[in-house]
Parts: structure tokens; C-alpha cells; sequence
């Protein structure tokens, strides 16, 4: 396991790292102030997989994205139906 695991102030890592990057302001601020980096530290600390209904977008975008984030910290991430394929889920309509 890496230092960085076991780092009770992960969250401050994503933030600076999302601070540090060249994001577009209004997108980043948005991503700041809502809990997807608190998720994204939590998942890391517990080694738990992160679902999203966002995409990934280019390396070199300007938009701050979870799956993007996720992966930059090695944090595993799987879109709503990734997540629901690997449960097998069935939806089943009742007469």
C-alpha cells in the first residue's frame, strides 16, 4: 500500500492537484464545491471503486471530471452501466 493510502488529508491532495492543473475556473470551482473529490479521497482510503455517470475526457481537457480525477490517482471508476453489467442487474417490467 502507498503512502499516500493511508494519508488522512487525501482529500487535500485532489484539491491541490485540481487547483494546480489548468482547468477552466468555473468548471474546476464547480468540482471543488461539490463532494466528488470528498468521494474520490474516500474511495482511495478504503480502496472501494468509484461510480459515475460522467466520461472521461482528453488528458489535456479543460474540464475537471471524476473518472478523470480517479484516475490520476489510481482510484478505480466505473460509469452506471459498467457498474450494473458487473452486478448482473435485470429490470424487469410487471404486468
Amino acid at each position: 500500500m502507498t503512502m499516500l493510502k493511508h494519508n488522512p488529508f487525501f482529500f487535500t491532495e485532489i484539491v491541490r492537484n485540481v487547483v494546480a492543473g489548468d482547468y477552466n475556473p468555473g468548471n474546476r470551482d464547480n468540482f471543488l464545491a461539490k463532494a466528488d473529490p470528498w468521494i474520490i479521497a474516500k474511495a482511495k482510503t478504503l480502496g472501494a471503486t468509484v461510480v459515475s455517470h460522467e466520461s472521461l475526457v482528453v488528458p489535456n481537457g479543460r474540464k475537471v471530471k471524476i473518472p478523470n480525477i480517479c484516475q490520476q490517482f489510481d482510484v478505480p471508476c466505473l460509469n452506471t452501466f459498467q457498474f450494473l453489467r458487473e452486478l448482473n442487474a435485470r429490470f424487469v417490467l410487471g404486468v
